[in-house]
């Protein structure tokens, strides 16, 4: 399973680049126009080079944008006001479609059902054991967004959670 990185947006807000990162993506990348189409491609090389290479300065004023690990092919945006999370996509199973084919058998409806079902088990059971790392690293990653935003200095993995932890969209305005 290909682990790739995303960029997302992290608070309340729209996504966007800055003027500054254009300007990285012009100097860097051969970007020819004042705008940068994303068309969908959070996972664009560029993207992420840029919101890598520029960190808190590559969001423009009403984003608050960082990398993210996602499984390639299984990922999905979750969003609310504009506060995006990576998250998990089981491929599609067409059921409608296999238990009204007229041109299989009952038999084979079932065998087909349960190939598919087998199939989702099987990336299931792949995935899940790499999930909570990944989950784990996008969640350290808002976290460190925040505290540099805030300028607030770095926490001990020990120290008891903050408000800042627990509910950091609330406090990065």
């Amino acid at each position: 399973m290909e682990i790739i990185e995303v960029v997302i947006n992290c608070g309340y807000g729209g996504f966007g680049l800055s003027d500054e990162a254009l300007q990285w993506l012009k100097e860097h990348k051969g970007l020819t126009s004042d705008t940068y189409s994303l068309d969908g491609q959070r996972d664009s090389k560029d993207l992420v080079e840029v919101v890598k290479a520029l960190g808190n300065k590559a969001s423009a004023p009403s984003a608050s944008l960082v990398v993210q690990k996602a499984v390639k092919d299984h990922w999905c945006l979750h969003e609310y006001d504009g506060d995006e999370s990576v998250g998990w996509r089981k491929p599609a199973i067409d059921v409608k479609s296999i238990v009204f084919d007229a041109k299989m058998t009952d038999t084979e409806k079932v065998e087909t059902l349960k190939q598919h079902y087998e199939q989702d088990q099987m990336l299931w059971a792949e995935f899940e054991p790499i999930s909570h790392k990944i989950r784990t690293q996008n969640e350290e990653a808002v976290r460190e967004f925040h505290r540099i935003r805030l300028n607030r200095p770095p926490r001990n993995p020990d120290d008891e959670p903050t408000l800042l932890d627990i509910m950091p969209n609330v406090f990065s305005s």
